[in-house]
């Protein structure tokens, strides 16, 4: 498992040499660990073309397996003809592995094959509590069963994991905030705008300055005199259930 900012790099370096590769019409093949190097100025290599392919060769013919199961795309395990996409497909892997320290797809040939062409790895950050959500969409995508469901290029694979890191929140997406409160499966909005928008729940509720109590005065604190505002005040109330018990226990004792 590598640092994430460093397997990042990595990453990037090897979208941009695939790239350059893609761009003169040749496809690598054989994508993986062993085949990266990085010089003593932290730059990378992409090592080992032996089984490359060009593109407007026919040296290859379809049908051969040529590349190491642990790396290869689907359409390598079936035989048919590779392009770009089967580079990004091993590229994808090889950052999976960067990230989590485990190969996506392990066992015996014929198990490779099968989870290759039938199943999706376990998200990256299920292994690595320290790799943002957004890996697990890059690798996912990179890694599609399907040609036309990947990243269609090297440099559209590089951008993906530039953005991917990018602390900013997406333009439209909801900031959470991790002192807010939950309340009836929402949470409370601090925002001034916001304030009065769960009064539909019931009491609205008032945050900030409008939260503290106010402190009641004297007139408030007095009992509203009789007829005020067409109510009695309570003593007067307790005093006639009073009398109207004592009146009818007289009669019932009499």
């Amino acid at each position: 498992r590598l640092d994430r900012q460093r397997a990042l790099r990595i990453a990037i370096q090897i979208a941009d040499g695939l790239g350059y590769a893609h761009g003169k019409q040749v496809v690598h093949r054989d994508i993986k660990p062993a085949n990266i190097m990085i010089t003593d100025a932290g730059e990378v290599k992409i090592t080992d073309f032996g089984i490359a392919r060009i593109e407007s060769s026919s040296l290859t013919q379809a049908g051969a397996v040529l590349g190491t199961p642990s790396y290869m795309s689907p359409e390598q395990f079936m035989g048919q003809r590779v392009d770009a996409r089967s580079d990004l497909f091993s590229a994808g892997a090889v950052l999976y592995q960067f990230l989590t320290g485990e190969k996506p797809f392990t066992g015996s040939l014929t198990t490779i094959m099968h989870k290759v062409l039938n199943s999706i790895p376990e998200a990256p950050s299920l292994l690595n509590v320290a790799v943002p959500k957004g890996f697990d969409v890059v690798v996912n995508r990179a890694m599609a069963k399907r040609p036309d469901e990947r990243y269609q290029s090297a440099a559209e694979f590089a951008q993906a994991l530039k953005e991917a890191t990018d602390p900013r929140p997406a333009k439209g997406t909801p900031v959470a905030d991790d002192d807010a409160t939950a309340f009836e499966g929402a949470m409370l909005d601090r925002t001034a705008a916001g304030r009065d928008r769960y009064a539909e729940a019931g009491d609205a509720v008032r945050l900030g300055a409008d939260a503290r109590p106010k402190r009641a005065t004297a007139s408030e604190t007095q009992e509203p005199a009789v007829g005020a505002r067409g109510g009695l005040p309570l003593k007067a109330i307790a005093a006639t259930v009073a009398v109207v018990v004592v009146a009818a226990g007289g009669v019932a004792g009499w």
